[in-house]
């Protein structure tokens, strides 16, 4: 090609690679990699059965529980046995208990509300008080003083 050539061609030419070639590549690699970082966290790794065990002695025979598994299915029902190797989880509405293995869990935890969902119960609960409390004052002060009184 010479310089005086009315024929141009990409400046990032390498081989048969264009620029758009590049943009595509470098966009398959972000995809991959980033649905094998969610794939993989979504797996969750097994708890340790001894500290697993003790977690679950402290908690009560009786106790609300919420067991996520390795495959990710959750448990949620009452704790009702604690064995060398697995402990049993009644469901709410089941009568036998389901036997789960201490290798199959990846998480635990209360079966009941959690914290954030109980701050914000109390919040309302406060807010709803105050709320009331203040319609309570605007009403007083909003009563018209009997004749002969001196009213605030």
């Amino acid at each position: 090609m010479r310089p005086g050539d009315s024929t141009r061609q990409p400046v990032f030419l390498v081989g048969n690679v264009g620029p758009m070639h590049i943009v595509r590549a470098i966009a398959s690699v972000l995809a991959v990699a980033l649905l094998g970082n969610s794939i993989a966290f979504a797996a969750g790794t097994p708890l340790d059965p001894f500290k697993l065990k003790q977690k679950l002695t402290a908690r009560g025979i009786g106790k609300s529980i919420k067991v996520t598994e390795l495959d990710g299915s959750i448990v949620s029902g009452n704790l009702t046995a604690i064995r060398d190797d697995a402990f049993d989880v009644t469901l709410k509405k089941a009568t036998q208990p389901t036997p789960i293995a201490y290798s199959q869990v990846s998480k635990v935890g209360n079966g009941g509300l959690s914290t954030g969902a109980m701050i914000g119960i109390a919040v309302g609960v406060v807010a709803v008080a105050a709320g009331i409390a203040a319609l309570v004052v605007v009403h007083d002060f909003n009563k018209p003083c009997p004749a002969g009184k001196l009213c605030p």
